[in-house]
């Protein structure tokens, strides 16, 4: 007999090249897992609402006037700490709840109200560069830089008020860091690290100041390198603003001197090609150190 003809290969599939991801990749969100919605983690379907509930209601203390929705949560009139620390232990045994498990719904309640509050913050990048001032009024409205710097600082006093409490809810756990998981682009949070930190720059020897720095580039999860490139640059342009108005109102006493300790305005120049692009660039040491240091800062 004929022996049957083998059975044709199936055609091979052309393995479709991987596209690679682009430069666009490098500056993805990191995706978070934890809740941003708080209404679900209030909600009956969720067991540890009554947790939830109670933490949110403290938590609103740490920016008041931020979170007007959550004014009609049960709670005190008024924030003591150590009765605050009591309530959710007591919230957290009576639900039976696990510090791991308190641990993460600390955290989703915080990411939930940072992102109502940075958001809240990045309106005032909208204002004016400068205040206007109107007739008849001693005071004129906040500029754009003092009405974000004002805003972020409210984000930062609402971390310091949640730091306070965790430790009651959650025992000795430890979490990964909450960051912001808006909807805000990379580039505002940068925009209004950079007016933070720009707005402390000739007064960064305040170890308070940079702390609270450091706290806004975690929350923001902006990396060293890239924090460090927009502290400079930030700091490099008000101090070149100053240089060029030396000779007018808002100039600083000794500029000039300092100037000709730089090298003048050519000088200046070299030092802020130096500082390289967005993520390269000499360390504030190094500014500093070409500034004549901390006495050179005392002079001006």
């Amino acid at each position: 007999p004929t022996p049957a003809d083998p059975t044709p290969a199936a055609p091979k599939k052309k393995e479709k090249k991987k596209k690679r991801a682009g430069v666009k990749s490098l500056f993805q969100k990191n995706i978070s897992q934890r809740e941003t919605n708080l209404d679900k983690l209030l909600s009956d379907s969720n067991p540890q609402a009554p947790f939830c509930a109670t933490l949110t209601q403290l938590l609103t203390f740490g920016a008041p006037g931020r979170f007007p929705n959550l004014e009609t949560l049960e709670g005190p009139s008024e924030f003591i700490l150590e009765d605050a620390q009591t309530s959710l232990v007591q919230t957290k045994s009576s639900l039976e709840v696990s510090d791991e498990d308190a641990a993460e719904s600390f955290a989703n309640v915080v990411n939930c109200m940072i992102i109502d509050i940075v958001d809240l913050a990045s309106s005032a990048l909208k204002l004016p560069e400068k205040a206007k001032v109107k007739k008849g009024a001693k005071e004129g409205a906040k500029g754009r830089d003092e009405a974000v710097v004002d805003a972020l600082n409210v984000v930062l006093d609402f971390m310091d008020h949640a730091a306070t409490l965790f430790d009651a809810a959650a025992g000795d756990v430890s979490i990964e860091v909450v960051t912001y998981q808006g909807k805000l682009s990379k580039s505002k949070l940068e925009q209004m690290y950079g007016t933070y930190v720009g707005s402390n720059a000739l007064m960064s020897m305040d170890p308070k100041s940079q702390e609270r720095s450091d706290t806004l580039q975690l929350v923001f999860a902006i990396p060293d390198k890239k924090a460090a490139g927009i502290q400079q640059r930030r700091s490099m342009g008000m101090l070149m603003k100053m240089m060029k108005n030396k000779d007018g109102d808002g100039g600083m006493p000794g500029m000039e001197e300092m100037m000709k300790g730089m090298g003048g305005m050519e000088g200046m120049e070299e030092l802020m090609k130096g500082m390289g692009g967005e993520e390269g660039g000499g360390s504030m040491e190094e500014m500093m150190a070409a500034m004549g240091g901390e006495e050179g800062m005392e002079e001006m």
